[in-house]
């Protein structure tokens, strides 16, 4: 063997650098996977939540909560050992502090509506020997707004979903709805339809599905409330959108004026309500189902509506329908030079 490694003094000069090479490399990525994992255990504050709001570390844009109702503030962390000591909290809110026994707190924000306001939370450690540090730091930035149960549409969306910036839309769009109420149970047990009436009637439409699966079987667009966030202990945020879109006019209607309106119901008393607003008039010569929808006023859509939730009315202009892609009004495109 040393004759050997004497005849090769390089390539085993060269082998023991690579065997020590790798050692090294081993025991340094098993040091750093090491300090990673205890890293993981570091006392230190996750994420602080402003009624069910996450509001990450250094964010800019404020979480709205309602002017003169308790905010729920909670945080979720990372709990030292007990050889360490205990947790503690320290909530700056305006001028109070407050050092509830867990990371939750109810507390009314101060200040003007629409105002930017600092809430700062010390995540602190009680050591064995009776002293007490701070460990952690999170400020979160919230805004007052008026207070109260509101139900609306917030924008339209087109059938790629491109959230549109203006109110001039195409005959199919998506509505989106936004909601701050109190519901009475699962929200899954709600629905929300929607209405399209022309400008200045007061007979808004609901709004079917333009290609239904079934026969002799209503199918109405509809939207499935999702809660998101809550406004204090008894107000949930919620969002709704339909998977099919509804309908602005009929084709010929380019440039009217019209007005689309969103309803909340009972899913259990849908189906009474559909048939009072809509009625079976048999089956076209290629199998689809004619439907006939029955107008119906504002005041009986409200009064059927789940606690009279029904939203304002946002106007929209229908759209001039889509030229032809090789046309324009007044006649044909010419075409480039290069493609004649």
């Amino acid at each position: 063997m040393l004759r050997y490694l004497g005849q090769h003094r390089l390539g085993a000069a060269f082998f023991i650098l690579v065997v020590i090479g790798s050692i090294a490399a081993a025991l340094y990525y098993l040091d750093r996977g090491q300090k990673r994992v205890q890293h993981l255990y570091v006392p230190k504050l996750l994420m602080v939540r402003v009624d069910e709001v996450p509001f990450p570390k250094g964010g800019k844009v404020p979480v709205d909560v309602m002017a003169g109702m308790p905010a729920s503030i909670t945080c979720e962390n990372i709990q030292p050992p007990p050889e360490m000591g205990r947790p503690g909290y320290r909530f700056h809110v305006g001028k109070k502090t407050f050092e509830p026994s867990k990371c939750a707190l109810d507390v009314t924000i101060p200040g003007s509506l629409e105002s930017a306001q600092t809430i700062g939370l010390d995540y602190l450690l009680h050591e064995p020997g009776g002293k007490t540090r701070v460990i952690d730091h999170w400020e979160a930035l919230v805004k007052p707004v008026p207070s109260g149960e509101y139900f609306r549409i917030r924008t339209f969306a087109t059938m790629d979903r491109r959230p549109l910036a203006h109110l001039t839309v195409p005959r199919d769009v998506f509505p989106y709805v936004e909601a701050a109420v109190g519901l009475d149970g699962d929200p899954k047990d709600y629905a929300v339809l929607f209405f399209v009436a022309p400008f200045g009637s007061d007979m808004p439409a609901l709004q079917v599905v333009s290609r239904p699966q079934t026969q002799e079987k209503f199918e109405v667009v509809s939207a499935e409330l999702r809660r998101f966030r809550g406004f204090g202990p008894r107000i949930g945020g919620y969002a709704a959108w339909p998977t099919e879109p509804i309908q602005v006019g009929n084709p010929e209607d380019e440039r009217r004026i019209f007005e689309v309106y969103a309803a909340i119901f009972e899913v259990k008393n849908v189906p009474q309500i559909v048939k009072k607003m809509l009625s079976f008039e048999g089956v076209t010569e290629d199998g689809a189902a004619r439907i006939k929808v029955q107008p119906t006023t504002l005041a009986t859509i409200k009064a059927l509506s789940w606690r009279g939730w029904l939203s304002g009315p946002i106007r929209l202009v229908r759209e001039a329908n889509p030229q032809p892609a090789d046309t324009e009004p007044g006649g044909p495109v010419p075409l480039p030079e290069s493609q004649i």
